[in-house]
């Protein structure tokens, strides 16, 4: 989570600090986020387009940011609330992008965010990691990390999108 906080990485939560509470050890973390239900792709379908489309730009954000951070985080968690907003949660199986397993640990990570998000809504979502690896500055990504991005798992995209997808990552790798 420090690492994350301290690379700027978008729509995590934060932990605020740690206390005791009944001989256990609890953290508080924020924002508070009420309102908001744990993802899931029944939820994300239910959503209207214009939050879906949030959910997305924001979901984009989290991932190519915390990947260029050097952190996975494996086994995805999420708050949604309905108007799309989103909060990251959980990042007990972050794992450093550089330990043997992060890119394939990565992909499996994009693949299961990928599971979530409606097909219909995959080509937004290629068009929003495109958005996402362009604001960097070109060549300034991880080799590895871009090319785990250029292969999002996002079988119902358009071929135009995936190959935009495609070129941005290339773009953007050192």
């Amino acid at each position: 989570m420090q690492q994350l906080e301290a690379a700027g990485v978008p729509f995590a939560s934060r932990c605020a600090g740690v206390c005791a509470l009944e001989d256990r050890v609890v953290a508080v973390f924020s924002p508070f986020f009420p309102g908001a239900r744990q993802i899931t792709a029944t939820l994300v379908a239910s959503l209207p387009p214009e939050a879906q489309e949030m959910l997305i730009r924001s979901s984009a954000s989290f991932l190519v940011r915390s990947l260029a951070a050097g952190i996975v985080v494996s086994d995805l968690q999420a708050l949604v609330r309905t108007d799309g907003s989103v909060l990251f949660i959980d990042f007990s199986e972050a794992m450093p992008f550089a330990s043997p397993t992060g890119a394939s640990a990565a992909l499996q990570a994009l693949g299961e965010w990928c599971t979530v998000l409606p097909p219909a809504t995959h080509g937004a979502m290629a068009d929003a990691l495109t958005a996402e690896l362009r604001a960097f500055k070109a060549a300034s990504l991880c080799q590895d990390v871009a090319e785990v991005l250029a292969d999002a798992p996002l079988f119902a995209a358009p071929e135009a999108a995936l190959s935009q997808l495609q070129a941005a990552a290339r773009w953007a790798a050192r």
